[in-house]
């Protein structure tokens, strides 16, 4: 079965994009990336779709733009005349999931900016836990872990990678393309907590999954941060001892460096938990 992944403090678990075009002209991007308090106080006046809809009319100027949501929380450059601003959004609901286990929230947005003009912009999405249908309970925490569990992440492309590899396994058919080597590799991690998930269907059925919460050490969570900003918008896959555990897709900056990851799967439950080793006195 294959297991889900979420972020703490930047949750990945659905990227909606609104995408559609407009006219390019000779106008400069705007550049600069500090929030500024007064204008981001803006955006807690949004609270549905449709009023961004209103709002947000693409080809519209930098400045307009700014006026209207403040300053980015982060910019990505993706080409010369291209970049990515990405804002965080007070979050809010837009809908439940069909069993009514999960609720739908706006966490972020993302805007293209293509020669100062917005091209096209999208939300962040979340489907979050319904605790009126749901009970987590914290099954264990270990810190101080032996140095030798090791985490790696790599970043996964639907395009053949040179001197890559491709990933097909049980819980992660035809994944995609990755390179041999992580973008990032840690043997050191703060804590991971394990925390079971219950649900009750409209039938009463009980479903039962796990959230495998991990906090990374400080100088790791930088380069994670880092890693994270440079591949919005792409699939990052976790591997724990070598073994995939949880892939998606990053759709805003994680600086805290913690996030979680769901498990559905028992088996892969046991293989993780028996990795969960303190350090030797």
């Amino acid at each position: 079965m294959k297991a889900n992944f979420s972020l703490l403090l930047g949750v990945v678990i659905v990227f909606s994009m609104e995408i559609a075009s407009c006219k390019r002209n000779d106008a400069k991007s705007s550049t600069k990336t500090a929030q500024d308090p007064i204008q981001r106080e803006g955006l807690t006046k949004f609270s549905s779709k449709a009023e961004f809809e209103q709002k947000l009319v693409l080809g519209v100027e930098t400045n307009s733009l700014i006026s209207c949501l403040g300053r980015p929380d982060s910019v990505q450059r993706l080409d010369e005349d291209t970049q990515l601003w990405n804002y965080r959004l007070q979050p809010f609901a837009t809908g439940k999931s069909a069993d009514g286990d999960y609720i739908t929230h706006v966490l972020g947005l993302n805007a293209r900016i293509t020669n100062g003009h917005l091209a096209y912009w999208g939300f962040v999405s979340a489907n979050l836990p319904n605790v009126e249908h749901s009970q987590i309970q914290a099954l264990e925490s270990t810190t101080n872990l032996a140095d030798t569990l090791e985490i790696e992440f790599y970043v996964v492309s639907p395009e053949e990678i040179p001197d890559g590899r491709f990933v097909n396994t049980v819980r992660f058919p035809n994944l995609g393309f990755t390179t041999t080597s992580p973008v990032l590799r840690i043997r050191t991690v703060e804590r991971i907590t394990i925390k079971e998930r219950t649900t009750v269907g409209d039938k009463n059925e009980t479903n039962r999954h796990w959230l495998v919460a991990v906090e990374l050490a400080k100088k790791d969570a930088v380069e994670f941060g880092m890693i994270t900003q440079t591949n919005l918008g792409k699939r990052l896959l976790i591997m724990l001892d070598k073994e995939p555990v949880s892939c998606a897709t990053v759709t805003l900056p994680i600086e805290s460096g913690a996030f979680e990851f769901v498990c559905s799967d028992s088996n892969l439950l046991e293989f993780i938990r028996k990795r969960l080793r303190p350090k030797e006195k």
